[in-house]
């Protein structure tokens, strides 16, 4: 079940980088997308904070490292990013560019157990999976002539 969550969030993904890049074009600001994207989903957490039925502990974040708050800033890179170049590249080069940046961090993050999460080393068939998906982006930025 995990996993189809996982693949409907990948679904919303070109889809926020359309309409983000939708608000940039027509406000002529390349950062609006982004902006009211976050503003939006700044007010939409919130109110989603305070009606999931579990009790906020807001001081247990006093004990987190400096970086553990830096996702936000991640965050706006990841949607400017798609904001300016999905008019320019579409929706399929911009995404499959991403998830190759995506699984290779990922790849380094399991091999290492970076930021606390479980360790699992590579190995060939993960190696393996990672080559075919490298090789389906180069499929896909690929432009073919069959004329």
């Amino acid at each position: 079940m995990a996993l189809f969550w996982a693949i409907l969030a990948g679904l919303f993904m070109p889809i926020q980088g359309a309409l983000n890049a939708r608000l940039s074009f027509t406000s002529h600001h390349p950062l609006m997308g982004a902006w009211v994207s976050f503003i939006v989903g700044a007010l939409f957490s919130t109110f989603m904070l305070f009606i999931y039925p579990k009790p906020l502990h807001f001081k247990s974040l006093q004990v987190l490292p400096w970086w553990s708050f830096m996702g936000g800033v991640l965050g706006v890179g990841f949607v400017l990013v798609a904001t300016i170049l999905m008019p320019k590249l579409g929706a399929l080069q911009v995404m499959m560019s991403f998830l190759i940046g995506q699984v290779i961090m990922s790849l380094i993050m399991d091999q290492f157990g970076l930021f606390g999460h479980v360790q699992i080393p590579i190995n060939l068939s993960r190696i393996m999976g990672v080559l075919f998906i490298v090789i389906g982006f180069f499929l896909v930025v690929k432009k073919y002539d069959f004329n």
